[in-house]
């Protein structure tokens, strides 16, 4: 920070003061003295804020579960619709429109396995069609 230097005019013009290379009035420099107190305040108000989100974050992950990882099973020998068995838990998911993608399963409702297992191909309804079609 600069050091605040005081310019005296000649009589009836206004006091200037030089306050890191601007020459400011008195009424001018509270404000701008103003306005970054208050900046210090607000900033120190989001430190605090934010050490109290990431004290709240570190416990939420003192409490997470490993990841279970999964893949959707086609099961089409005993059932008439697409049903999809999930490999971590073997709950049962018949899908009657569209495909795997397009109802968002990323995950088994049931488990919460993550199915990411990206050495599987899984066939979807859509899928079958497309090679059936042509």
């Amino acid at each position: 920070m600069d050091k605040i230097k005081v310019k005296v005019r000649p009589a009836g013009t206004n006091v200037k003061i030089q306050y890191e290379g601007e020459e400011l009035t008195i009424k001018e420099l509270v404000g701008k003295l103003k306005y970054l107190k208050e900046s210090q305040e607000y900033l120190k108000w989001v430190v605090v804020e934010r050490e109290k989100e990431i004290a709240l974050l570190k416990k939420q992950l003192a409490d997470i579960q490993p990841v279970q990882h999964g893949r959707w099973i086609l099961e089409d020998e005993y059932y008439v619709d697409d049903t999809y068995i999930c490999s971590a838990c073997g709950y049962e998911f018949i899908i009657t429109a569209g495909d795997l993608e397009s109802n968002e399963l990323n995950c088994c409702p049931r488990c919460g396995a993550k199915m990411d297992d990206k050495d599987i191909n899984v066939p979807t309804k859509s899928g079958m069609e497309e090679e059936y079609d042509g």
